[in-house]
């Protein structure tokens, strides 16, 4: 993996490239959606309408806040990452929790509360960097055209990634109560409390993946690789018991009036999926350093597939356990392809710049 490091005015260009591809990247999502929701007017089910007229709308800010979390964590400010992430919780709890109270949460307005608190987050944040963005039109599309041999991979893993979520929320309202679309993203909020850690070990260990790769081999970042994915595993499934085990009372300040008791099960579902997420992020994160992200992708659509398929099995029979389950079977499937590759299937001289052996 080629790695060009940019100081002053050429980084400043830089990030101002990506800042235009982002902002392309969410016109996209926005024409995409709202062509969907246009195709879709005046169809019997007005909820499934409503909310792909809220995922038109909230789609471009979720992509600026995971901009804004990305650019912080290039520059290893994970603070500022966890103020960013911090504020969108805080704000899309808040927001869940009065719409439930006044008991007007519908699928539609689930989705406009990460809209509405990756917004508020995102374009504040956006603001305080500004003057860091300076794009030249010149670099724009040569800068595309460099990072699109590999990141068009990984633009087509986190589409098919974004379908894996958002796609079992529509599932959710076509099936159930629009209004359980509520409580299902509550208990998913709770479990992502522990994302900004996850990130952030994740960013703290590709890079050394990257190096050990270039300087030991595949051998030794294998070792790296599976000892970090089974710390991450093991430390979201501490925080996923004490959410379930907590879950009656975090979920009770949060849906107060439209919660039923005991969803300590569901929570925990939903935080074993983040948990083998994790680990697949750290496998991801070593695929790239071998330049392998065409798994990555290829992972993803598995994931999608699966769940799917479990989704119209269970869904039905199970309501929202069956939801979480299906998410779950899904990651878990995607999950345990990347580990065959990279762990079995991936030999040494499968590597660039393969230079004859792996040190010890």
């Amino acid at each position: 993996m080629m790695h060009v490091k940019k100081q002053g005015p050429a980084w400043s260009r830089y990030n101002g490239s990506v800042l235009v591809h982002v902002v392309l990247l969410s016109v996209f999502s926005f024409v995409a959606f709202g062509g969907a929701w246009f195709a879709n007017r005046g169809n019997a089910e007005a909820g499934l309408t409503a909310v792909l007229g809220c995922l038109a709308i909230s789609t471009p800010f979720a992509l600026l806040r995971e901009f804004a979390r990305r650019v912080e964590f290039a520059h290893l400010r994970l603070t500022h990452s966890v103020v960013v992430d911090g504020a969108v919780a805080a704000l899309q709890l808040s927001l869940l929790g009065y719409f439930a109270w006044s008991n007007q949460l519908t699928a539609g307005m689930a989705v406009m509360t990460i809209g509405v608190s990756s917004a508020a987050a995102g374009l504040v944040w956006l603001w305080s960097v500004r003057r860091t963005f300076h794009p030249d039109w010149r670099e724009v599309w040569t800068d595309l055209a460099s990072g699109w041999r590999l990141g068009r991979w990984m633009f087509m893993a986190q589409l098919t990634g974004l379908i894996h979520l958002q796609g079992m929320i529509w599932l959710i309202a076509f099936w159930l109560n629009p209004a359980l679309t509520g409580l299902f993203a509550a208990c998913t909020t709770l479990v992502q409390f522990i994302n900004p850690f996850a990130l952030g070990l994740n960013n703290f260990i590709s890079p050394m993946t990257v190096r050990t790769v270039a300087d030991r081999g595949l051998q030794p970042a294998r070792r790296l690789v599976g000892t970090a994915m089974g710390l991450l595993f093991l430390c979201v499934l501490g925080f996923t018991l004490t959410m379930a085990l907590t879950s009656d009372t975090m979920l009770g300040f949060i849906l107060p009036k439209a919660m039923p008791a005991g969803q300590g099960g569901l929570v925990f579902i939903l935080g074993l999926n983040l948990a083998f997420n994790a680990a697949h992020m750290v496998n991801d994160g070593g695929l790239w350093a071998v330049e392998r992200p065409q798994i990555i992708f290829y992972s993803s659509v598995i994931a999608v597939v699966v769940s799917g398929i479990a989704s119209i099995l269970l869904i039905p029979t199970w309501a929202l356990w069956g939801a979480a389950v299906a998410l779950l079977i899904g990651r878990i499937a995607a999950a345990s392809f990347e580990a065959f590759v990279f762990f079995i299937v991936l030999r040494p001289e499968d590597v660039p710049n393969y230079r004859g052996g792996d040190s010890a």
